[in-house]
């Protein structure tokens, strides 16, 4: 079999689609299992997602929008904030450049509605951070898991029918959390 040229990372067997593969599937010589636990796949044991990361995508699926977050499951050193940012630093499957690349684009959000900006002129720069978070999962720089949380967390703050300040609310709640992942991040020695 030949070298697919449609995806990078193929020479070494760990591009998507591992070599010559169908693209998409999982081959099993695809992730090197030092780097994931063992079992060959991110996040360990049989393809899982980590605990951490898979508990605060059940949790927060289950809330009608963000605002519904409490603090405590975000700020405490055992909430969800703490855990994926442990999970983030020990598996060094995301570098800190693109945590930074991810997090100062909301920043910027955060700081244009303190500002007195609309929601709707912001809006559309929160649904732009999903494609560079992407592009940084495809590059290998971030884990997916952490794209699907985030995911989750936009669906969750841009919820139908809900009025722009409570789109505005559920943003700085998603805030809270994001921040609270980044300082345990650098507290779990994840950052340079």
């Amino acid at each position: 079999m030949g070298i697919n040229p449609y995806f990078k990372g193929n020479r070494e067997g760990y591009g998507r689609g591992g070599t010559g593969g169908n693209p998409g599937h999982y081959t099993p010589h695809q992730y090197p299992p030092r780097q994931y636990g063992g079992e060959g796949r991110p996040g360990g044991r049989e393809g899982s997602q980590p605990s951490a990361v898979t508990e605060a995508i059940d949790h927060i699926s289950k809330l009608k929008s963000m605002s519904e977050l409490e603090p405590k499951e975000i700020a405490t050193e055992g909430g969800f904030a703490a855990r994926i940012a442990k999970w983030l630093a020990d598996s060094k499957q995301l570098k800190p450049s693109q945590l930074r690349k991810f997090f100062e684009p909301l920043l910027e959000i955060k700081n244009d509605l303190k500002r007195n900006k609309a929601w709707g002129e912001v809006e559309g720069r929160l649904y732009m951070t999903l494609p560079a978070l992407a592009y940084s999962v495809g590059r290998n720089l971030a884990p997916k898991e952490f794209y699907s949380l985030v995911e989750l967390c936009v669906k969750k703050i841009t919820v139908p029918d809900a009025k722009p300040e409570d789109k505005a609310k559920n943003f700085e709640v998603f805030m809270d959390f994001l921040t609270g992942i980044v300082a345990y991040y650098k507290y779990y020695g994840g950052g340079d």
